[in-house]
């Protein structure tokens, strides 16, 4: 994506740090309404494929016809655009979206941003890692997985 390393379309919006207020809401989706402040993950996922059921939710099978998952603005992750859009549409919402306590206003706002990535990677890489409280952990490079990894282990 960075000086035209891979295929993106010129059209692709960018972004997956996907977070804001509902809008507007279709008749299949009961458990998220209008004005509802959610975070979504970076992978778009169905929740009841093989893989989703198995908790593979990055490697869902129904999103990307022909490849196993699917992403907000992300090359070849199918037509979904990124959190950078004006708008985002949200597939199979009640799985994708995390409501958010509070107001836009609350003490945490900033801290909830964290929650459709970055703090997630860097979790997640410390459980396959195995960390434990206590354990010597070796951080290479300054980016935020790997701040997060510090953190988080």
């Amino acid at each position: 994506m960075y000086k035209g390393r891979t295929a993106a379309a010129p059209a692709l919006v960018f972004g997956h740090e996907n977070m804001g207020t509902v809008e507007e809401v279709g008749k299949a989706v009961p458990s998220i309404k209008k004005a509802d402040r959610v975070s979504m993950p970076f992978s778009v996922a169905c929740g009841f494929c093989k893989n989703c059921l198995a908790s593979f939710t990055g490697f869902c099978l129904t999103v990307n016809p022909g490849f196993a998952g699917g992403a907000y603005g992300y090359v070849a992750m199918g037509p979904y655009v990124g959190g950078q859009a004006e708008y985002l549409r949200v597939l199979y919402a009640d799985f994708n979206c995390l409501p958010l306590p509070g107001k836009s206003e609350h003490e945490f706002e900033k801290d909830f941003s964290l929650l459709a990535d970055i703090f997630c990677t860097g979790y997640h890489g410390a459980y396959l890692a195995e960390v434990s409280p206590g354990d010597t952990v070796a951080v290479f490079g300054a980016g935020p997985v790997g701040i997060m990894l510090k953190f988080t282990s």
